[in-house]
């Protein structure tokens, strides 16, 4: 499971291949910064109860509008450079009328765990070979009895040419 659990974390980290739609946030009157999933790594794309927000960063908001952390409104984008990446503004913080709406985001996160007691992730099938070959090169790089350098080497060789399918796939 150690070798299965390392290989998930590889997979979202480099390749960003789990991913999910949250819309754990509604906003909030005049607060335009809000504390992301803790899973996320990442955020593909987000709206506001369905309607599509650009992201931008600081430096396009400044060239934008000279008072932009102060303003409220239709949030129209959002940003994650602001305080750190553990957070989410809007621009411009949500007004009366657009208090409790949804925040939808599509998120790169972290693989789920996977344990004794939680033995399956959602993922594509396509990927059932990389845990395959991935947990045989660890067993067989281990320090054992039954060691065997040249075939994990092989394996580990098979786990790039799959890593670069992988990287077209999802993130070419």
């Amino acid at each position: 499971f150690q070798w299965m659990d390392e290989a998930a974390k590889r997979l979202a980290i480099k390749f960003g291949v789990f991913t999910d739609y949250d819309q754990s946030l509604s906003t909030i009157t005049s607060t335009g910064n809000y504390a992301l999933p803790a899973d996320h790594i990442s955020t593909i794309q987000g709206d506001i109860d369905g309607r599509t927000i650009r992201p931008r960063n600081v430096q396009e908001l400044e060239a934008l509008d000279a008072t932009w952390p102060a303003a409220t409104g239709l949030p129209t984008s959002f940003l994650e450079d602001t305080q750190g990446l553990t957070r989410l503004t809007l621009y411009p913080a949500p007004d009366v009328t657009n208090n409790g709406k949804t925040i939808g985001l599509v998120i790169q996160e972290i693989a789920p765990d996977v344990t004794s007691t939680s033995g399956f992730i959602g993922c594509p099938s396509i990927l059932r070979d990389y845990f395959t070959f991935y947990a045989i090169a660890e067993a067989r790089a281990k320090q054992s009895n039954l060691q065997m350098d040249e075939t994990a080497q092989w394996f580990r060789g098979v786990i790039g040419m799959m890593e670069q399918g992988i990287s077209e796939l999802w993130n070419g």
